[in-house]
């Protein structure tokens, strides 16, 4: 299974996926901060990366480059609850009224297996 960093503020939507990506086996971080996501790329490797909707689109921005600086080869999920997403640059994005907890799971496993091939993951 997948090594997952979730970056997030709000901590009942952080707990709530953990819990979901967990019971599927997946291992989980949670980073509320940079210095956060920093420490944990330091310490391990991860193969996702998913990024808030609750966060700033510029926190968004930053968080997206430090994940890609510091943890080589992640693929990176943004949830957003506008219409368009906030991150060019993410892998997928899933919109938060849209996405069901099975639509999570399987998005996260999908990235998981595509983390060091060419291109993006279909959305």
């Amino acid at each position: 299974m997948a090594n997952v960093i979730h970056v997030g503020i709000n901590e009942a939507v952080l707990a709530t996926r953990k819990t979901i990506l967990k019971k599927a086996g997946h291992n989980v971080i949670l980073a509320r901060d940079l210095r956060e996501v920093i420490s944990a790329c330091k310490a391990g490797s991860f193969d996702v990366g998913i990024i808030g909707q609750a966060l700033p689109q510029m926190e968004k921005l930053r968080v997206s480059d430090t994940l890609r600086k510091h943890c080589t080869g992640i693929r990176i999920l943004e949830f957003h609850d506008a219409i368009k997403p906030d991150l060019d640059t993410a892998d997928v994005h899933l919109r938060v009224a849209e996405t069901t907890p099975a639509s999570f799971l399987d998005t996260v496993t999908q990235l998981a297996s595509s983390r060091g091939k060419k291109g993006r993951a279909s959305q």
